[in-house]
């Protein structure tokens, strides 16, 4: 089995053409693509997160709009994610940040987030899982990150794609459970 890391738009010709098997993540909107199929393992909310020490921690009524006066990493302009946090900030009438780094790599993310003053948009799972970031007390309550595989509709399987759903499947339901 191999492992790659690439937006949803860059594999899902990759999937469609047979060259991989599935694709697990995001659920992006499937709508206009035939010939593909989603399974959803779970939902979480997604979090503004910063380091520990950042100094937006120490602004009274932190809102959005502070937020802005530090650098951002957010996902890359065509992604599902993008769009959503794109639309909270015109929601709020503002520009979305200016200063930013584009990234998909969440290991990258929580580097840049743990090591400087930026501010990226992290499902609440991965937030959690590092000592050294945590969410800040501005809500994105419009965004949320449904989880799942997108496989081809025409296509069974194979055996190790059915193996892997079968673990993602067992993972999903301890993560929801508690």
């Amino acid at each position: 089995m191999i492992v790659q890391e690439a937006t949803f738009d860059a594999q899902v010709p990759r999937l469609l053409d047979g060259e991989i098997d599935l694709i697990l993540g995001r659920l992006n909107p499937i709508g206009d693509l035939r010939g593909l199929r989603q399974i959803t393992l779970y939902g979480e909310p997604v979090r503004l997160v910063a380091r520990l020490g950042h100094p937006a921690r120490s602004v009274p009524d932190l809102g959005l709009a502070d937020l802005l006066a530090y650098p951002w990493v957010l996902p890359l302009e065509r992604t599902a994610l993008r769009s959503e946090l794109e639309q909270v900030f015109r929601a709020g009438g503002l520009d979305p940040p200016g200063d930013l780094v584009e990234c998909t790599s969440v290991l990258t993310v929580r580097t840049l987030v743990r090591d400087t003053d930026m501010i990226a948009a992290l499902p609440e799972l991965v937030a959690r899982t590092d000592a050294d970031i945590a969410p800040l007390p501005v809500p994105l309550e419009t965004v949320r990150r449904q989880v799942g595989v997108t496989l081809p509709a025409r296509r069974a399987p194979t055996p190790s794609a059915r193996l892997m759903l079968d673990h993602l499947r067992r993972a999903a339901a301890e993560i929801t459970a508690g």
